[in-house]
C-alpha cells in the first residue's frame, strides 16, 4: 500500500509540473502581447485536444461560416458556463455522443467568455482540468489588460472631442487623433450607463471621436 501510494504521488507531482510548466507559458505569452485566440492555440497544442474560445452567450470569437461545428448546443453550453462561474472549475458537458470540459472566463462581476476543450484521453484529465482552469484565469488577465488600453485611449480621445466642442483644440493634436474630417455628431442619452464611452470608442474605432458631456455621449 505504501509502494502505491508513492506512485500516486509521482503521479501527481509530475502532473502538477507540467500544469505549472503550462501556466508559465501561457504567462509568458500575455506579457508578450498574446491574444485570447493565441492563448486557446497554445493550450490546445498542450494539451493534444481541441480548445475554443466562446462569448459568455456561447457564441465562438473564432469567425467563420462553421464557427459553432464541433461545439455542444447553445444551451447546455451556457448552462455549463453558468456552472463553472458558480463553482470556479471546469464542468464536464455531454451531448449526444460527445463530451467537453468549460470553464469560465471571469471578471470582477461578470463572465467574460469561456474556454471550450474536448474531452479526450490525449492527456490525463488531473492535467486537463487544472490547466483549463489556469488558462481561463490568464485569459481573464488578457481581458482587463486589453480593457484597460481601450479605456485609457477612449478617454484620451474624448478630451480632443471636448475640446472641439468647445473650439479649443490645437490642429497639431487633430492631425495625430483623427484620421477622417468631422462630419457630423449625434448625441445619445447614457445615464446609468456605465462603460458607455470605452464601448462607444471600440464601436467608432479609428474613423470618430467619442466623449461624454453632462449626460449625454457625443
Amino acid at each position: 500500500r505504501a509502494e502505491e501510494a508513492y506512485a500516486e504521488l509521482e503521479r501527481h507531482l509530475a502532473a502538477t509540473q507540467i500544469v505549472g510548466g503550462i501556466h508559465e507559458e501561457l504567462t509568458a505569452a500575455v506579457v508578450s502581447g498574446a491574444t485570447l485566440i493565441d492563448l486557446v492555440a497554445t493550450v490546445s497544442d498542450r494539451l493534444g485536444r481541441r480548445v475554443r474560445a466562446v462569448d459568455e452567450t456561447g457564441l465562438p470569437l473564432d469567425a467563420g461560416a462553421d464557427a459553432r461545428a464541433g461545439l455542444p448546443r447553445r444551451r447546455p453550453l451556457t448552462d455549463a458556463i453558468r456552472e463553472s462561474r458558480a463553482s470556479g472549475h471546469a464542468v464536464a458537458v455531454v451531448d449526444g455522443e460527445r463530451r467537453w470540459l468549460v470553464v469560465a472566463i471571469l471578471g470582477a462581476d461578470r463572465v467574460l467568455g469561456a474556454m471550450v476543450a474536448d474531452d479526450e484521453d490525449a492527456v490525463p484529465d488531473d492535467v486537463a482540468r487544472p490547466t483549463l482552469e489556469r488558462a481561463a484565469q490568464v485569459a481573464a488577465l488578457v481581458s482587463f489588460k486589453r480593457d484597460a488600453v481601450s479605456a485609457i485611449r477612449a478617454e484620451r480621445r474624448a478630451r480632443v472631442l471636448g475640446a472641439v466642442l468647445d473650439g479649443s483644440a490645437e490642429a497639431s493634436v487633430l492631425s495625430t487623433e483623427v484620421v477622417h474630417p468631422l462630419v457630423g455628431a449625434a448625441a445619445i442619452d447614457v445615464r446609468g450607463r456605465e462603460g458607455a464611452l470605452t464601448v462607444a470608442a471600440d464601436a467608432v474605432g479609428d474613423h470618430g471621436l467619442v466623449t461624454v458631456r453632462e449626460h449625454g455621449l457625443v
